[in-house]
């Protein structure tokens, strides 16, 4: 009999990655006693609800990623991204953290395409707002003034990104379309230009401002 910790992790194993698993193992595994369905169909129903699980909270997690790609792009992506990065935390705030990583580490070759480097600039940015938004901000403390961009990068909840679209103006216009598509039109991908934006939080919001290269030095 296989003892019960190590009979975990293979169910886990196997929901994660099905593809890691022949039905040979499977059946060796999971006891048929005469169910209307195979073994490995029945493995099959919990990795597809795992996983549909998944796509879903890396939708919450990227809904302008989502927007810009449309879903069927993005779930091409998002399955590619959860093969390679499986979940290994109880917590799911940390399931995107590597998506923009996928993406430029499986960018096409073709360094003249402007559109996947919008796609990864997004990304980034989207991970960043959500990672920001989370921490633990300034609210105990008292924030450096707004108007002053070389204190605001030195606080240590401020993220900057360093970026080779506006998507700070693309982002924002965004969220308002998927908030309300009836009164604000979905904007149009912006043409590339050299970005540094301040990614930082106040009174529990999280704000974007670009600023001059040197500004945040």
């Amino acid at each position: 009999m296989i003892p019960f910790e190590s009979l975990q992790r293979w169910l886990l194993a196997a929901i994660q990655q099905p593809q890691s698993k022949d039905v040979r193992e499977i059946e060796s595994v999971v006891a048929n006693a005469n169910g209307r369905l195979p073994p490995a169909a029945r493995i099959g129903i919990y990795a597809a609800s795992f996983h549909g699980r998944l796509i879903q909270c890396l939708e919450s997690e990227y809904p302008v990623l989502r927007h810009a790609l449309e879903e069927d792009l993005f779930h091409q992506f998002a399955t590619g991204y959860l093969q390679t990065f499986p979940p290994t935390t109880y917590t799911l705030t940390r399931l995107g953290e590597n998506f923009p990583r996928h993406l430029r580490e499986t960018r096409p070759d073709n360094e003249a395409e402007l559109w996947p480097e919008f796609i990864i600039n997004l990304a980034t940015l989207e991970r960043t707002f959500f990672e920001v938004y989370h921490a633990e901000g300034h609210e105990k403390t008292t924030p450096k003034p707004a108007t002053d961009p070389v204190a605001i990068a030195a606080e240590p909840w401020t993220r900057t990104l360093h970026l080779a679209f506006p998507v700070h103006d693309y982002f924002p216009a965004a969220r308002l379309h998927l908030k309300e598509p009836e009164i604000h039109a979905a904007p149009d991908i912006p043409a590339p230009r050299s970005t540094t934006v301040l990614i930082y939080r106040r009174n529990f919001q999280v704000r974007l401002r670009e600023i001059a290269d040197n500004a945040g030095q």
